[in-house]
């Protein structure tokens, strides 16, 4: 569905793992959901959608401030 279509290949697992991070960190809720229910209900892939979007956003956002950075100095 195109949700890592902005992460380079080779930078995938480093996104992983900051997710999952992001996940067990902020969403504790969603994990807790994930590992009790039998089936992705369409409910459930809404929650980890919004949480994938808000996560790509925080990421892209601290990139675009990191460039910002880096042309100052």
């Amino acid at each position: 569905k195109g949700y890592l279509d902005h992460v380079p290949v080779n930078l995938v697992p480093d996104w992983e793992k900051d997710f999952l991070n992001f996940v067990h960190d902020q969403k504790s809720d969603l994990v807790d959901q994930i590992r009790s229910s039998s089936a992705l209900s369409s409910e459930l892939e809404e929650t980890l959608v919004a949480a994938l979007n808000e996560f790509n956003q925080a990421a892209k956002a601290q990139e675009a401030g990191a460039g910002v950075e880096s042309t100052d100095n």
